[in-house]
């Protein structure tokens, strides 16, 4: 029988803890809601640089994409273009000419 030192048994203990696959999917699921709050950060500030909310996007971004679905998500996806200005010409239909008038 071997004997093992204190350290080894509380490295065992602690892998058999925590499974690796929910190590994983912990990791990738914090990956995704870090780009999806700087995604927001960048689509909600276009036109000035708030520093607070950037620092809140990247250090605490489930609070941040939280926050954004309360405050209004729909303010960050306003179209780039102003739609107001556009002319829209519909074809006019001009009186059909007949063949007598020819």
């Amino acid at each position: 029988m071997v004997k093992k030192s204190v350290g080894e048994t509380k490295l065992n203990e602690e892998e058999s803890k925590y499974p690796k696959n929910s190590l994983a999917r912990g990791s990738l699921v914090s990956l995704f809601v870090l780009a999806f709050a700087i995604y927001l950060y960048f689509n909600c500030n276009r036109e000035s640089v708030n520093i607070c909310e950037l620092i809140l996007a990247l250090c605490f971004s489930p609070c941040y994409v939280i926050y954004k679905l309360v405050s209004g998500i729909d303010k960050c996806f306003k179209p780039k273009m102003d739609t107001s200005s556009i002319i829209v010409m519909t074809p006019t239909t001009s009186p059909a000419i007949s063949l007598s008038e020819m």
